[in-house]
């Protein structure tokens, strides 16, 4: 896709700033000679980037100022936690444009009336993330407290307060709520429908990273639209015919941290519509992460371990309450189970069953119980990774 004369600016101003001001830039800039070429042909010469080269440049990544910067962290769920140090302007920058997108949706919200289930406003009054159920009462009865018009979180953190609620065991009291804004994870149309049903409210899909902030964000006539004024976005592909690509992403607003062909680590691909709101590009993304392709296949990992899941419990959660998995080698799969009041033995070999039909005969699966789920696996985590060489 290529850039338009507004992205090819932004783009100049930003790559003018970086070449000037940033150590590794300036080393770049000798062999490009950026004031003899244009933009697209600057963008065209410039390395693409991941999480990993931008921790093996260290400091010279970073760009020094001389006011105060705030760090934030990515989750490292795909390994190491990358620093991405924000000044003040740049964060503003990045908020207003996603309360933007927020008031395009819904005029009539304001600041009170949104609440974020994380980060330090939400833990000074509880731990959303925590699914106990009594733990979860407290939480629901505090929203229904606070009836905020706006909540946002993870998926699955809404997941699993919409399963207690649909089987009677929370109650949701919120009847201000309009709108659940999903951040952090892929959606699966199912789940939304779910969350949808259980808090009476329209979901909405925010797509981004702690990197960049907001990559897309969903329109009411339900299209993910890039967001084209604060970055240029790419699909790098692997083969030239293949459908989807890793997703690439350039922010114009970030000088402290570059964020310049920046590989996500996610699938997609990007395509042109004509849409109600009037905006032309629209991202559609694969459930899972470069990381969830099966190892010594190209089958998405995500995809395959949800349908061996349904396959078994046809959506029974009573049989399995959680279920997660890690490909430790090249033929072995490692299933952990969090066992729901129905679970029986005879759910093994129908998990094996399902392995050997989704993915080969050959494949072997061990399993491994627990209680707790969490101490295995981190809240922001696929149900599928692979963990061997």
């Amino acid at each position: 896709m290529p850039m338009n004369n507004y992205q090819k600016k932004q783009f100049s101003q930003l790559m003018t700033k970086l070449f000037k001001d940033n150590a590794y830039y300036k080393e770049l800039a000798k062999a490009i000679k950026y004031e003899q070429i244009g933009p697209e042909e600057i963008y065209r010469m410039l390395p693409y980037q991941n999480r990993k080269s931008l921790q093996n440049l260290g400091n010279k990544i970073y760009t020094s100022f001389s006011e105060d910067v705030i760090v934030e962290m990515t989750s490292g769920t795909t390994g190491e936690p990358l620093e991405c140090p924000k000044k003040n302007e740049e964060r503003i920058s990045l908020a207003l444009d996603l309360w933007d997108k927020r008031r395009r949706i819904d005029p009539l919200l304001k600041k009170d009336d949104f609440f974020l289930l994380y980060g330090s406003k939400a833990r000074k009054y509880h731990n959303f993330f925590n699914y106990d159920l009594e733990n979860l009462k407290k939480c629901m009865r505090f929203l229904a407290e606070i009836n905020p018009r706006w909540i946002c979180g993870s998926i699955s953190a809404f997941e699993r307060y919409s399963n207690e609620i649909v089987n009677g065991n929370l109650s949701n009291d919120m009847t201000n709520l309009r709108y659940i804004e999903l951040q952090g994870e892929y959606v699966d149309k199912s789940v939304r429908e779910l969350v949808e049903q259980a808090f009476q409210a329209k979901t909405i899909v925010h797509y981004g990273n702690r990197e960049m902030w907001t990559i897309a964000y969903e329109c009411l006539g339900g299209k993910l639209h890039t967001n084209d004024r604060m970055g240029y976005f790419e699909i790098k592909k692997e083969n030239q015919g293949d459908k989807y690509g890793h997703i690439i992403v350039t922010s114009f607003n970030q000088v402290t941290l570059p964020i310049v062909k920046y590989d996500t680590g996610d699938i997609g691909r990007i395509v042109e519509c004509e849409c109600v709101c009037g905006q032309k590009h629209a991202l559609e993304i694969i459930d899972g992460r470069v990381s969830t392709i099966i190892k010594g296949t190209k089958l998405n990992g995500n995809i395959i371990m949800k349908g061996i899941l349904n396959d078994v419990i046809k959506k029974n959660q009573k049989i399995i309450s959680r279920f997660y998995v890690e490909q430790i080698e090249l033929n072995t799969f490692l299933v952990y189970i969090e066992k729901g009041p129905e679970y029986g033995l005879c759910i093994e070999n129908k998990i094996k069953e399902a392995f050997r039909k989704r993915i080969s005969e050959g494949v072997k699966v061990v399993f491994k119980y627990t209680s707790d789920m969490l101490s295995y696996v981190e809240n922001k985590c696929p149900i599928f990774r692979v963990c061997c060489e």
